[in-house]
């Protein structure tokens, strides 16, 4: 949810819960040597937690700025993730934009790839230049 303060200032707030299971069967047979073959049955569950904040100031009228924090956690790995992010939105013309935008994103493989625990991050940094045609 947004909560405006002002004219020039915003807050963003949100969270997120969500349940995770996942089942897998894994068997590693070697023909001819049945004792170097393997089986692994896992079973992951727990729950996912992530909160978010994000403050946004607008210090011209051309000129908007966002920094925010995302955190993630999950019970079945005791992991946790803190994610910074901050963007910056120019407006030199009417029609046109100029954004900037760097972080640190953290994406969970989905419950069907292995491993489910697994967290992909990435740093990312991101410009672009949008014109509005009308």
């Amino acid at each position: 949810s947004v909560w405006r303060v002002s004219d020039v200032h915003a807050i963003k707030l949100g969270a997120e819960v969500r349940a995770l299971d996942a089942e897998y069967d894994y068997s590693n047979i070697v023909e001819g040597d049945p004792a170097a073959s393997s089986r692994i049955d896992l079973e992951p569950d727990g729950t996912s937690f992530a909160a978010y904040a994000a403050y946004r100031a607008r210090l011209a009228t051309t000129v908007v700025t966002e920094l925010g924090l995302r955190w993630d956690r999950q019970t079945h790995t005791d992991d946790d993730q803190v994610s910074p992010r901050f963007n910056v939105v120019w407006k030199p013309a009417p029609r046109s934009e100029i954004r900037l935008a760097a972080g640190r994103f953290r994406m969970r493989n989905g419950r069907r790839q292995q491993p489910a625990h697994a967290w992909v991050a990435a740093r990312r940094e991101a410009s672009g230049h949008e014109r509005r045609l009308r």
